[in-house]
């Protein structure tokens, strides 16, 4: 009985909405020689609005995320020459905000989406005078997909993913996948 009604209010939620919002919270950490050397805990918050476009199950949505980072570096590991060093007074933490967009149209038989990611561009300075100065690079994400019914049992689904970083660096996904029944997937994908 549980689960029924878990599943009945997960659907209402999802599915009877306009809106959604999500809170996520991550914490990542880099292993950089086996060690704890930067650390990044965050939250993201987003926000979702659905609109109907036709009466053809055609909806459109606009979504946006707001984004909180703490970066913390670990200067105790650290193994240096010189401990005066320039690059090495500057704080240990630091709090980043961001942001990120997308729109998504999507109908019973195909998808595409556009988003962008890293907004704001924001610049993870440790250092006291800007030496060691990591700046957020904004990635563009294009996706796009299509339902093919081949019966009431198999679905196939053909998708791209183009993504694009303003580093001048791109990467394409191909992927195919085969459902059974809504239930179960099968799928292969390439990435250039």
């Amino acid at each position: 009985m549980f689960f029924f009604f878990f599943y009945v209010c997960l659907f209402f939620f999802f599915f009877k909405q306009k809106t959604a919002y999500e809170i996520y919270q991550c914490d990542w950490s880099s292993d950089v020689c086996s060690s704890d050397l930067l650390r990044r805990t965050g939250m993201e918050v987003t926000y979702a609005y659905h609109l109907p476009i036709n009466s053809n199950d055609s909806k459109i949505s606009f979504g946006l995320s707001g984004i909180f980072y703490q970066y913390y570096l670990n200067k105790q590991i650290l193994e240096v020459e010189d401990p005066d060093d320039l690059a090495l007074l500057g704080a240990e933490q630091k709090f980043m905000p961001d942001a990120a967009f997308g729109i998504y149209y999507y109908h019973r038989d195909y998808y595409v989406g556009v988003s962008v990611y890293q907004l704001f561009q924001g610049r993870v300075r440790f250092s006291a005078n800007n030496i060691a100065d990591n700046r957020q690079i904004r990635h563009y994400f294009l996706t796009s997909g299509y339902h093919l019914y081949l019966n009431n049992n198999f679905t196939l689904e053909p998708s791209l993913l183009f993504k694009f970083i303003e580093t001048g660096s791109w990467q394409t996904d191909i992927s195919m996948s085969v459902r059974y029944l809504q239930l179960v997937s099968l799928g292969l994908s390439y990435r250039s």
